[in-house]
């Protein structure tokens, strides 16, 4: 079994998960069964448990996942999209 300080160790509970990579649960279990982006462990009740390495994965994911939400979007589009979220627009 690895020790508690390798980062593949599993620990956290889907809700720090979750928390960390702004990703619901629900969405992190599609990812997990249909492309295998994690695999947690499991405790002995049977709840996922994930590893550091796993949240660090998952926060890549989503990242990846928002570029090719906003790769998309038209320049107006875009510029629209960072007004309303507040940011400066670069297009």
């Amino acid at each position: 079994m690895n020790p508690p300080s390798d980062p593949r160790h599993p620990r956290h509970p889907i809700r720090v998960v979750a928390d960390r990579t702004g990703l619901n649960p629900t969405l992190l279990r599609a990812w997990e069964r249909r492309y295998g982006v994690v695999d947690p462990g499991r405790s002995d009740g049977g709840q996922r448990l994930y590893s550091d390495a796993d949240v660090a994965r998952a926060a890549v994911e989503a990242g990846a996942s928002l570029v090719n939400d906003v790769r998309g979007l038209r320049d107006a589009a875009l510029r629209a999209a960072c007004a309303e979220l507040g940011v400066p627009a670069v297009v």
